[in-house]
């Protein structure tokens, strides 16, 4: 049996996320970050350190300026990427070119990478294959 009150607070969030534009966009990132830390952290102390990382402005976690530079350059170009293509004058550009054969060619080429990437074994998305 399922208990009343939960199903109460469940609507009320589903509601207010509705309503929000901001904590609508904001939720799943920050739940993505917390439940990555069962796969990823094995041993418990790491948690408290993480959580410092993770949010530096709190406690005495401090910004690691090494992490960042090395995150940048591993990472950088798929965050600007990112950004990029998340834009409305991309968003506009893609909408009229989609269903083009540019536009095919383009998802090919970005499915075939991804394959690729996938075989090389880089950034391995099966984090239980660790396991």
């Amino acid at each position: 049996p399922t208990n009343h009150l939960d199903l109460q607070a469940i609507e009320w969030l589903e509601e207010y996320l509705e309503e929000s534009r901001v904590l609508s966009h904001v939720y799943l990132p920050l739940a993505v970050m917390f439940s990555w830390m069962l796969f990823a952290i094995t041993d418990l102390s790491q948690i408290v350190c993480y959580l410092t990382r993770l949010f530096p402005f709190f406690n005495e976690g401090v910004l690691n300026v090494a992490d960042v530079i090395r995150l940048g350059r591993q990472y950088g170009v798929f965050v600007v990427i990112g950004v990029v293509v998340s834009t409305v004058p991309f968003m506009r550009w893609w909408d009229k070119i989609r269903h083009t054969k540019v536009g095919t060619y383009i998802l090919a080429i970005l499915f075939w990478l991804s394959i690729y990437h996938l075989a090389a074994g880089l950034n391995d998305p099966f984090l239980y294959f660790s396991f």
